[in-house]
């Protein structure tokens, strides 16, 4: 996964842990604003259009910033098969590109 490759494996329980918790909290939290907006303008287009902006900010946010480290350029290349990052022995395939 990407983030075996940014942050090992080390810490991917919580790394992933950590995204999987903002992702269901963004759901749980993102129709409220939504709902406000629809009666204060009686249509979904505000929100939907704002909503719209947000892919197109994180983009060119990857665009600008976005270059994985040297690390993870390491680990993609000399550890496709072998150690990962922390020195735990990968099985055979695991994140070889």
């Amino acid at each position: 996964t990407i983030y075996a490759e940014y942050y090992g494996r080390k810490h991917l329980g919580a790394v992933q842990s950590l995204a999987s918790s903002l992702t269901v909290f963004g759901s749980a939290i993102g129709p409220f604003p939504f709902g406000i907006a629809r009666d204060l303008t009686g249509s979904f287009a505000l929100p939907f259009g704002v909503a719209a902006v947000f892919p197109l900010i994180a983009a060119l946010v990857v665009v600008m910033f976005g270059e994985r480290g040297p690390h993870v350029r390491r680990f993609m290349v000399t550890n496709a098969v072998g150690n990962d990052n922390d020195g735990i022995p990968l099985q055979k395939g695991y994140g070889s590109v």
